[in-house]
């Protein structure tokens, strides 16, 4: 049997495209921190603006606070 022919306007699994990127990112990431054990942690680098809480105080958004 023969494979049809993907159409023009299908779009392309772009999951299954770059999960592998994703993969290779995420071991690279893990093996540089593995190679500098003095560098900041992964949490503190993976978001670069203020750190978000959820205290009662902060009350200047109408939603779930934890939402952005």
């Amino acid at each position: 049997m023969r494979k049809e022919e993907p159409d023009d306007d299908q779009k392309p699994d772009l999951l299954a495209h770059y999960r592998p990127v994703a993969i290779r990112a995420v071991a690279e990431a893990l093996t540089l921190k593995r190679n500098n054990p003095d560098a900041r942690p992964l949490r503190e680098t993976e978001y670069s603006g203020p750190a978000a809480s959820d205290d009662a105080d902060w009350d200047d958004e109408p939603g779930v606070s934890f939402i952005r």
